[in-house]
């Protein structure tokens, strides 16, 4: 789910990911995507109010290198090999939005590799879909998932900007301030299930 305070209305996002090690990116996008990249009009919100981000079919509405990304079986598949290997991310291009809440699943194909869920990011090279700024992240070790890192040093170069089991505040003198949650990291990272399909939420 994501919830955009700017179209008082919650949009859902029904994006499932099979992973190796890509990443993915939603949200804010500087500059402007290149003009060929597709943005499909979203269909309308259901009775609850939400969107679907993900048809099930293609990838109408996002935009990234074709050679990594595609649908299989109903969900956004990131795919890499030894011999094709790059950061590259894919970028909701349909939407942009400001405050909201997001709802997905995951999964890894492979025991190794790492994702991440981009936000309130910059594009830093429209060609090869490389962005920067705060980043949610997931692993196929669940070593990360559930911690917010600044991805190309975009968000303050801070850094892991908050770990699993933590409430993290930065103040303007770049000082971070911790109060540990209810479950520590390692009681959050038992509920991750590696190679199976995890649910996840992102407030922003």
């Amino acid at each position: 789910m994501i919830r955009n305070a700017a179209l008082m209305r919650k949009l859902v996002f029904v994006f499932t990911l099979i992973a190796q090690s890509p990443i993915f990116c939603a949200g804010r996008t500087e500059p402007e995507l290149p003009a060929a990249a597709d943005r499909a009009a979203l269909p309308a919100p259901d009775a609850d109010g939400f969107v679907a981000l993900f048809n099930g079919h293609d990838l109408a509405g996002w935009t990234g290198l074709a050679d990594y990304w595609s649908v299989k079986d109903g969900s956004i598949s990131g795919h890499e090999t030894m011999e094709m290997s790059r950061q590259t991310f894919l970028i909701l291009s349909a939407l942009k939005v400001t405050d909201f809440e997001l709802h997905f699943r995951y999964r890894f194909a492979s025991p190794d590799g790492n994702s991440a869920v981009q936000f309130r990011s910059v594009i830093l090279d429209p060609k090869a879909y490389v962005v920067g700024g705060y980043q949610a992240d997931l692993d196929a070790k669940a070593l990360f998932d559930g911690s917010i890192y600044d991805e190309a040093g975009k968000a303050g170069n801070r850094g892991t900007k908050s770990s699993r089991g933590e409430k993290t505040n930065w103040d303007a003198r770049n000082t971070r301030y911790v109060e540990p949650l209810a479950l520590n990291g390692a009681e959050l990272g038992a509920l991750i299930m590696p190679g199976s399909w995890n649910d996840a939420v992102l407030k922003v």
